[in-house]
Formats: structure tokens, C-alpha cells, sequence
């Protein structure tokens, strides 16, 4: 790009964010202008961007960087030359987006089917497999994970779901290879937003129809669970609707209290993680649930 078209974006950058960062972009007119293959291009571009985000993240002697030229040609992406500053080690300031905590992923296998799933934090990439995923939900289950009936899901809503602040709430998502096309297909999630003061976490949970019967709702909840109590949360709450039987069945058998909430036709749940230590936590803790 030259001057005249700068973009700036905060590290770390993962693909949905380098994609928003080229979006309107110079550069990528000329792409989508004379390229016969324009979105595998604008893909490696997106993967040069989240490579420079992690650089600055894990080389704290590197201070200035500069590509020029870098070309983009049927070969794929090439940097023909680059100059690199190196200093003393810097102090890592406070990220402003966590980066991905790759370490929370872990392989399951389903009892029933034996097929192999990954249990992994959300990304921002998997939008256009989340998309799919709500799209496959019968309305029985949207009813029961939005409390009312819905077909349609904005670019906007599904980027708040995926592009997260791991710092706030965290989302787990079943993963799995899909038999059709060899992709990434998502079979289910449980998304916990916890409060500023680490006393509550709301949490819901969805799975696909055709997987009901395979364990992977438990599965998820007791990922989202063991979590929230690593991270010193001292409740995990849900409200679920009086019908959804199945998911009241479940919190039962993992603990859960569940009471009547007349006002707004639902249960709620609750299942004490810790032990409250201060006064001020404990008198949090006998609010109502908002």
C-alpha cells in the first residue's frame, strides 16, 4: 500500500480482523481487479499480517520492520526486501486484545458415534462455520437458546460471536472435519460471559439436533465449568425455559440448583464454584440474578 492508504490494527491480529484491515483497502482493489484468484490471494495477505502481529508479540527486541516490495504473483506472496531494527529487549505493554489461548483446545472422542472432535475456544475465522452451524439448528433449539424463534443472522451478530474479548467471556466450541467437503464444521458451543468482578458467569449452551444423545452438551457445560473455576469465578449461572427439559435434566445431574424465576417464565441455575473470601462477595452473591 502506499502512504495515502495506511491501515493500522492493534496485534494480535487473527484472519477475520487482517481481512477487516484489508477490507477497502488499495490494495485490495488491485486484487480483486487483476487477479484471477483473488481470494486465496487476499487469504495469503491476511496470513502475512497475522504472522507480523505475532512477531511484534514474541520478539521484544524487534522495534522497526520494514517490507518493500512485497509482491503477490501466481507463485504466491514474496518479500523481496526488508529491513529489521533490533533493540533492547522492550517491556511487553498490556495487550488490547487478548491473544488466542490456543491452550485451552483438547481432542474428545463421542461415545456413541467415535468420532473425534476438538473442543477449542472460538475464532474470529470461524464465522462462515458458525453461520452454518445456527443454520442447522431445528427452531426447537434457537427457541431454547435465544427464548424466542429467529431464521436470520447478520455479518454484525455473527462477528460479535466470534471475534470475543477472551479477557470477558469465553466461548467453547465442538469442532470436528466435516465427511462432505474435508472443512472445519462446528457441532456445538457453550459461551459463558463472566462480570467484572469475577462473582458470576452466565453461561448457554447449544448442539446440533442430530448429534442429541452423543454427550457433547455435557461434554461442553463441564469444559465451561472447570473454566470459570480455574479462573476464580465464584458462580455459574443460566436461565433455561420450563420446557427445555433436557437441558434442566442435565443441570441437575451436574449440580446445579434449579428454581423457578415466576417473573420471567424461566429456571434459573446456579452451581457455586468457590467459596466467597470477602464480605462485599458474599453480599454479591445474595443479589438476585439480573
Amino acid at each position: 500500500t502506499t502512504l495515502e492508504d495506511r491501515r493500522i490494527g492493534l496485534p494480535p491480529v487473527n484472519l477475520a480482523l487482517a481481512r477487516d484491515l484489508i477490507r477497502g483497502s488499495r490494495i485490495e482493489r488491485i486484487v480483486l481487479e487483476g487477479s484471477p484468484r483473488a481470494d486465496a490471494d487476499l487469504q495469503l495477505l491476511c496470513g502475512a499480517l497475522v504472522a507480523l502481529s505475532q512477531m511484534i508479540i514474541e520478539i521484544p527486541e524487534l522495534s522497526g520492520l520494514e517490507i518493500n516490495p512485497l509482491t503477490l504473483s501466481r507463485d504466491g506472496l514474496l518479500a523481496l526486501d526488508m529491513t529489521a531494527s533490533l533493540g533492547e529487549p522492550r517491556q511487553a505493554p498490556p495487550l488490547a486484545i487478548p491473544p488466542y489461548p490456543q491452550h485451552l483446545s483438547e481432542w474428545v472422542v463421542l461415545p456413541r458415534s467415535g468420532r473425534h472432535v476438538e473442543l477449542r475456544p472460538i475464532r474470529g475465522e470461524d464465522e462462515p462455520a458458525h453461520l452454518e452451524f445456527h443454520k442447522r439448528l431445528s427452531p426447537r433449539s434457537i427457541r431454547f437458546r435465544y427464548f424466542y424463534n429467529r431464521k436470520n443472522f447478520s455479518h454484525a451478530e455473527l462477528a460479535q460471536m466470534t471475534q470475543i474479548d477472551y479477557e470477558r467471556e469465553m466461548v467453547f466450541i465442538a469442532s470436528a472435519v466435516n465427511p462432505v467437503d474435508g472443512g472445519q464444521e462446528t457441532l456445538g458451543e457453550v459461551r459463558a460471559w463472566r462480570d467484572p468482578d469475577n462473582i458470576r458467569a452466565e453461561f448457554s449452551v447449544v448442539v446440533r439436533d442430530d448429534l442429541r444423545g452423543e454427550g457433547l452438551g455435557r461434554t461442553l457445560l463441564k469444559k465451561m465449568i472447570r473454566y470459570c473455576r480455574e479462573q476464580g469465578t465464584l458462580e455459574i449461572v443460566g436461565s433455561v425455559l420450563p420446557d427445555n427439559k433436557p437441558m434442566l435434566r442435565l443441570a441437575q445431574k451436574l449440580g446445579f440448583q434449579c428454581q423457578p424465576d415466576e417473573a420471567n417464565d424461566v429456571m434459573t441455575l446456579r452451581l457455586r464454584l468457590r467459596k466467597p473470601r470477602h464480605e462485599w462477595q458474599r453480599e454479591r452473591l445474595r443479589l438476585p440474578v439480573t
